[in-house]
């Protein structure tokens, strides 16, 4: 049974193609020299193809990038929304802080995104904002003096340092593995 396949919107060979289809079985002897050229033809039509795969192959990886694209500005403009929530709640003076738990439950926004919208208001925007950890009222707040300003650093200056020594610290490793002994003789084995 000869299938018959129809190739509508393509150039010419594709029609020649179409119109010099035979089976093999109604193939006579002195048909043969037909087959040459439909094996030219077929060859043709598999670099269309190929060609057709690549095009496709590129407008997915254009879509994908745009997507990309997309979801870059997406990103930043909920971390403008954020920045823009996140001013809106903090206060003037350390009598005022605000945690970062107290924010997140406010504007909705996970902590990470509170803490990276704290950071680009400082960065970005010179927006003098303080992280207590000591005091009676822990939290974020808006600097309302020079005073109050670097009273605010300090903490933040020794976490500064406590973060340098543990990456001097992990940069002078050798042997990852060392610890495990030198837990062993102590306390720590459990820890395993």
């Amino acid at each position: 049974m000869t299938e018959i396949i129809d190739l509508f919107g393509r150039n010419k060979e594709l029609e020649t193609l179409s119109a010099t289809l035979v089976t093999i079985t109604d193939m006579e002897d002195t048909d043969t020299d037909v087959v040459p050229e439909i094996v030219e033809i077929i060859k043709h039509l598999l670099d269309i193809i190929k060609t057709q795969q690549q095009s496709i192959e590129n407008l997915a990886c254009i879509a994908e990038k745009i997507i990309q694209l997309e979801r870059g500005m997406n990103e930043k403009n909920r971390l403008q929304e954020a920045e823009m929530a996140v001013l809106a709640i903090l206060k003037k003076g350390s009598a005022n802080a605000t945690t970062g738990g107290e924010i997140a439950t406010i504007t909705g926004y996970n902590s990470r995104l509170v803490s990276s919208a704290i950071s680009d208001l400082v960065i970005r925007y010179g927006v003098p904002i303080i992280g207590a950890r000591v005091g009676i009222r822990n939290g974020y707040y808006i600097a309302e003096t020079k005073e109050e300003l670097l009273e605010g650093l300090v903490s933040l200056k020794n976490q500064v340092k406590n973060e340098q020594k543990r990456l001097d610290v992990l940069m002078s490793i050798e042997d990852v593995t060392a610890y495990e002994k030198t837990l062993e003789r102590g306390h720590y084995a459990s820890i395993q």
